[in-house]
Order: structure tokens, then C-alpha cells, then sequence
């Protein structure tokens, strides 16, 4: 996986973002092409349409992640664990669990975020997120932390 253009920032370095990705299980990650830093700016100028409050996205057709914003190193690490999330949510657990998460858990409407309820994609991201960054914040959901620890973060 190629990690690049973080040195356009000073929040994280390639390195500090290719520990953040070690954390994870191989299957989580194995998949993706690139991370990248590209801040909106530059992507607008090119003609390539980033909406105004996006902080990154999981592009699947190129298996990357770009990243558009970095504010501070808590919500840079979120942002990282975020769009990894889709991706596992999109490739990696199958679509016996992808099923479960949206019949399931989604409908239960406990939400870590606000954002996390704009869709199931969302939530599952969000919580995916929050379960590598604050993980006794998503055990007060314990129906999703339980789904992530015992289904998600068993596929090695």
C-alpha cells in the first residue's frame, strides 16, 4: 500500500499513518491501494467535484483513500479509521454481514455520531471509527461494539 503526500500537512506523518493502519487486521487494509493526502482544493482545481465539508472518502473504483482535511491528530486518526471502515464495510465482511448491520443494528437508531445516522454505510464507518479510537465510547452501544469486536475485528 503506498502512503503519500502527508508531508503537504504537519498533523501526521507517512509514518505516524502507516502505524495507524498496522493497528488493524491485515484483511482490513490488505485491499487497499493508497492513502493519500490531497487537500479539496486541489482536486476542485482540477475539476474533480469534492463536497464542501468532505474530510475524505474511500474511492472503491481505485481502492484508495484520500484524505481532504486534517484539523487535529484525534479527529485525523477518526478521519483514517473512517474511510477504512467503508472499505471494509464495502469488501471485506460479506454481504451476510452487511445485511445483518443494516436490517439489525442500524434500525435500532443508537448512533455514536449524528453523521452516523445519515445511512447505514455512514454508521457502520462511524462506529468502526470510534471502535479504534475510543472503543469504551462505542461499549455504551453494546449490541455494535459487540458486532465489531466479535464479527468485524475477528476476520484476519
Amino acid at each position: 500500500m503506498i502512503v503519500k503526500d502527508f508531508n503537504k500537512q504537519r498533523i501526521l506523518t507517512v509514518n505516524e499513518v502507516a502505524n495507524l493502519v498496522k493497528k488493524l487486521p491485515k484483511s482490513h487494509f490488505r485491499g487497499i491501494q493508497s492513502i493519500l493526502y490531497k487537500p479539496a482544493i486541489e482536486l476542485r482545481a482540477m475539476d474533480i467535484p469534492v463536497p464542501l465539508n468532505c474530510k475524505g472518502g474511500f474511492y472503491a473504483e481505485y481502492r484508495s483513500i484520500i484524505i481532504h482535511d486534517l484539523q487535529s491528530r484525534t479527529m485525523s486518526e477518526h478521519i483514517i479509521f473512517h474511510e477504512i471502515g467503508h472499505y471494509v464495510f464495502h469488501t471485506v465482511i460479506g454481504s451476510y454481514l452487511r445485511k445483518e448491520w443494516t436490517t439489525k443494528l442500524f434500525p435500532q437508531r443508537n448512533f455514536i455520531t449524528d453523521y452516523a445516522r445519515l445511512n447505514p454505510h455512514e454508521d457502520f464507518a462511524e462506529s468502526y471509527a470510534v471502535y479504534m479510537c475510543e472503543p469504551e465510547r462505542l461499549a455504551r452501544i453494546p449490541a455494535k461494539f459487540q458486532f465489531m469486536k466479535n464479527r468485524v475485528f475477528t476476520i484476519v
